[in-house]
Parts: C-alpha cells; sequence; structure tokens
C-alpha cells in the first residue's frame, strides 16, 4: 500500500514540474524535480526504485505492471512458509516417534506385570511359559526402542553439562 501511495505522489509531483515548466517556472520546477529526488531517496526499497525506473522507459506504465515485482512482496513470506513448513514436519516426525516412545512404556509395563504374576502359578511349566513371554517382549520392546530417533536437538550430553 506504501509503494501505492509513493507512486501516486511521485505521479502528482511529475505533473506539477510539468505544470511548472509549461509556465515557464523553472524554478518551482526544479524544486518539484528535487522533492521527487527525495521522495524516492527515502521512500523507495531498491525493488520499488528499480521498477520505477522500469516504468520510466516504457510507455504510460506502472511499476506494478513489471514482471515479478508484486511477486518480490511475498519473498519473505514465502521464506518464512517454507521454515514453518520444515519446523511442522520435524514437529509432527518428533510426535510420532513420542507415541512410539509411549508404546514401548506401555509394553515394558506389560513385562513387569508379567514378571509380577509368574509367582503366582503353582505349576512350573506355566511359570516357564510366562516367564519366556515377558522375555521376549522385553527384547522385542528394547530392540523397538532402540530403533526410535531421538527427538529433534536432543542430546545426552545435555544432561551432564551445565
Amino acid at each position: 500500500m506504501q509503494d501505492m501511495i509513493t507512486w501516486n505522489t511521485i505521479m502528482e509531483y511529475r505533473f506539477d514540474a510539468e505544470m511548472a515548466e509549461e509556465k515557464g517556472d523553472k524554478d518551482e520546477a526544479d524544486l518539484i524535480l528535487d522533492k521527487i529526488d527525495t521522495l524516492i531517496a527515502d521512500n523507495c526499497s531498491e525493488n520499488f526504485y528499480e521498477a520505477i525506473q522500469w516504468a520510466d522507459k516504457q510507455k504510460d506504465a506502472s511499476p506494478f505492471e513489471k514482471e515479478g515485482y508484486i511477486d518480490s512482496y511475498y519473498d519473505e513470506a514465502n521464506n518464512l512458509l517454507a521454515e514453518s513448513q520444515e519446523l511442522l514436519k520435524q514437529g509432527q516426525n518428533d510426535n510420532t516417534s513420542g507415541d512410539r516412545y509411549g508404546l514401548v512404556t506401555v509394553i515394558f509395563s506389560l513385562v513387569l506385570f508379567l514378571l509380577g504374576i509368574v509367582g503366582i502359578f503353582k505349576r512350573l511349566p506355566n511359570r516357564i511359559v510366562v516367564f519366556g513371554i515377558s522375555v521376549v517382549f522385553l527384547i522385542g520392546a528394547t530392540i523397538f526402542m532402540l530403533t526410535i530417533p531421538m527427538p529433534t536437538g536432543f542430546s545426552f550430553s545435555g544432561y551432564f553439562i551445565s
């Protein structure tokens, strides 16, 4: 919006400068042209200034008609969007890993439960079967836990170095 207001002001000053030249008032025309230069120096970005120069070379053109100029407004936003999408993907991966760690916790709880009830069985074959199942779950949960990636930014040294 600011570029549009600046462009409109430049066009008004240019019209005033042309009118002053037609009246033969060279000093006023020079003063208005100095105002234009100051306005451009104070309010125009590099991209906008290049678009103004492009528009001056064209006949009856606006800097907003220059190819890619309007898109340049969104460069920073597009970069931030790409960065946020990458962070979202990282967060989703960390969330999935967290869910898997929760599953491992449940399996370890099951192992502890099975080991706790082994002593209740009176017959040795029943004890061996329940103990064997719990060992299989323990080994399986441990292997599954070791395959889960660590969360983004996690470091074991963080526990030891303050």
